[in-house]
């Protein structure tokens, strides 16, 4: 059954004598002697965001897991201003997507990154000069906020799938072949390092940068594309949380808004969390923690183990909902 989170929220507070999440209202009890104890929605809300990212962190990655599309850009020509041994700049032609990708500025060998409009990764080393023409290449995808990891398979459709070298290392010393003809018609294959010539992308890197704003996850590819290319891969999602907008409404003074029952008005704001675990999961998982509250009511020790056990069963719920399991080992042949 799927419960509202303010549905949620008041099964926890019962079990601190409230029956109400109107702190006036005469229906609240209180175990304790208080009527309201101080901080009951604070704790609530804290307890089923607790329980709801140990629900992501126990639930096998599938449950959080949806595949995505993406553009990365053909190369789009701007212009900069630089200056000498800095790393403020001032770029026309700035698109979002142009965040983290590479920048060639004409006359300086030394491929830079773009951190926003007014900022490079590395101090210019040329001289200092106004409107330099430059290109961007979109070999960087900045995961949106809720994404915590990237999963293959990462691919070009109907193109190739996107090696994955085993580090950062080998991701930027990523080597290629490439056929040279001497002057007899000979041939042999010369090993290079990538150096982030335009070409069709081949390889890919996922790596996490701290940022003012937090934890950044991006998504690199070498080398740098020559072109328009569309780019299909997997990401897992954060676990979903609640505020206190979601459990009571509020006016624009912050105040709660009640029913004809003097109690506040429900958002009806749902979880959606796999299986529609709410009461067999979500639920014992909240209680476990909420029991550490000191107004909880319930100090039989009985209870105690009967919220353990519940605990337990809701986390055995979640390691046995994989649907992409098979009962047993399938062996593939290559021929």
């Amino acid at each position: 059954m799927s419960l509202t989170a303010q549905q949620l929220v008041l099964q926890l507070a019962g079990y601190c004598g409230v029956t109400s999440l109107n702190p006036n209202s005469t229906a609240n009890t209180g175990v304790l002697g208080a009527k309201y104890p101080p901080n009951l929605l604070n704790y609530a809300i804290s307890a089923v965001n607790g329980a709801l990212q140990e629900i992501h962190n126990v639930s096998p990655c599938s449950q959080y897991y949806r595949r995505v599309g993406a553009i990365l850009q053909a190369p789009a020509p701007v212009t900069v201003t630089v200056t000498h041994n800095s790393n403020i700049c001032s770029l026309t032609g700035w698109q979002p997507w142009m965040a983290g990708c590479s920048i060639r500025i004409d006359g300086n060998p030394v491929v830079n990154e773009l951190i926003s409009p007014g900022k490079l990764r590395r101090p210019y080393d040329g001289p200092s000069a106004s409107n330099l023409a430059a290109i961007v290449y979109n070999d960087c995808i900045i995961q949106k906020s809720d994404v915590v990891g990237i999963r293959g398979p990462i691919e070009l459709p109907q193109i190739r799938l996107l090696d994955a070298p085993g580090s950062r290392e080998q991701f930027y010393q990523y080597e290629w072949n490439q056929v040279i003809v001497d002057d007899y018609g000979r041939g042999w294959a010369r090993v290079g390092i990538s150096a982030k010539i335009p070409a069709q992308p081949r390889a890919f890197l996922v790596d996490t940068e701290a940022t003012d704003n937090g934890m950044q996850i991006r998504l690199q590819v070498l080398p740098v594309p020559d072109q328009q290319y569309l780019l299909h891969y997997g990401v897992i999602t954060n676990a979903i949380s609640i505020t206190t907008a979601d459990v009571v409404t509020l006016d624009n003074n912050g105040a709660l808004v009640l029913d004809g029952s003097n109690n506040p008005v429900d958002p009806e704001t749902y979880f959606n969390i796999p299986g529609a675990w709410d009461e067999s999961v979500l639920l014992p998982m909240a209680l476990k923690r909420f029991s550490a509250m000191p107004n909880f009511g319930n100090g039989n020790p009985l209870a105690a183990q009967e919220i353990d056990r519940q605990h337990k069963a809701a986390v055995d719920i979640i390691q046995s909902a994989a649907p992409n399991h098979a009962p047993s080992r399938i062996m593939v042949k290559f021929r």
